[in-house]
């Protein structure tokens, strides 16, 4: 069994002095430095615009001497919380992930949902429409609300080679608990949250 490790994300002004050195030199570059020291980094800003394809082949540049490298990809919000997944933004989106997979970057996507995000009929049938519009990568979701964590759910997931994230979060109301579901023969995904002083 192999473990990786990564960050989500790599650019955070609170990180100088503690992943990042305290001062760094001019052209110094977050992500190449990142690259050398985690297996895989996962990508925050596909969440919140699709990015372009001058920007995705920039961080194959960045990475390519380090064959090991990769890149999880998180969907554009657009498809997982406003469950908007058209034709243009799915196209737009798979085009930027383009140079990441054809220099074997690409690790897989993330579809990260809300807690607001229920299980029920309809809401199941757009995550597996979902899945097969991105059936061609290895995909990754993540629920958050505990009406998910359903052994029945689990067993659809492994049929459709989906891949469950276990994860970490603090536990407010109807969030989903801790799990250890391995639903992908080859791919568990452990997406650690954080915690406050209090918890």
């Amino acid at each position: 069994m192999k473990i990786l490790y990564g960050t989500a994300g790599w650019s955070y002004e609170d990180w100088y002095g503690t992943v990042y050195p305290k001062t760094v030199p001019k052209g110094f570059n977050h992500l190449q430095f990142l690259a050398r020291h985690m297996d895989f980094v996962e990508v925050n800003t596909s969440f919140y615009r699709i990015p372009s394809v001058k920007l995705t082949s920039g961080w194959v540049q960045k990475t390519e001497s380090l064959d090991r490298f990769q890149f999880w990809v998180k969907l554009y919000q657009q498809f997982t919380h406003e469950r908007k997944a058209t034709r243009p933004g799915i196209d737009s989106f798979k085009k930027a992930l383009e140079p990441l997979a054809q220099r074997s970057k690409l690790a897989g996507v993330l579809a990260q949902f809300p807690y607001s995000f229920k299980l029920n009929t309809g809401d199941l049938n757009y995550v597996m429409a979902l899945a097969e519009r991105f059936r061609e990568y290895p995909l990754a979701i993540e629920f958050r609300h505990s009406s998910w964590n359903r052994k029945e759910l689990f067993e659809v997931f492994k049929e459709k080679g989906l891949i469950w994230v276990n994860i970490d979060q603090p536990l407010v109301s109807l969030s989903l608990p801790l799990t250890a579901e391995m639903t992908h023969p080859e791919v568990s995904y452990f997406r650690i949250h954080g915690r406050n002083e209090q918890d």
